[in-house]
């Protein structure tokens, strides 16, 4: 599985790598710090997942997440919010292009869901 993940925090790039390594060894893994960087790297790797933040700081993460959801279609992606879903503005808009939010609060047991996810998904559509 490829997975792109954009967030400004390095720490929290780090993190997400180091979980999904231990429990997905089969995996290429990309991170961004930025919009920019973010279209540029999934260009290159066409991920099947990708992992983005809300706040960046070139710009907003649904913007980049429209922008690769019309570039990378078959690409699952899902938002990093330090809030809960129900605090976010433009929800509607956040579930129209989002495949699934993960809490940042949370964040191990979620990516673990998402990855058990886009597991089942790649078989089932196999």
């Amino acid at each position: 599985m490829r997975i792109l993940v954009i967030d400004d925090i390095s720490s929290i790039r780090i993190l997400v790598r180091q979980f999904l390594k231990k429990h997905q060894e089969e995996l290429v893994l990309e991170e961004a710090g930025s919009c920019q960087e973010a279209l540029e790297k999934a260009k290159r790797l066409s991920p099947d997942v990708i992992l983005t933040d809300l706040c960046l700081p070139d710009g907003n993460g649904l913007d980049v997440a429209k922008q690769l959801k019309e570039m990378l279609p078959k690409s699952a992606i899902y938002i990093f919010s330090a809030y809960e879903a129900g605090k976010i503005r433009n929800l509607q808009t956040l579930k129209s292009l989002a495949d699934g939010v993960i809490q940042k609060s949370n964040l191990k047991t979620e990516l673990n869901a998402m990855v058990i996810k886009e597991l089942e998904r790649r078989v089932q559509s196999r």
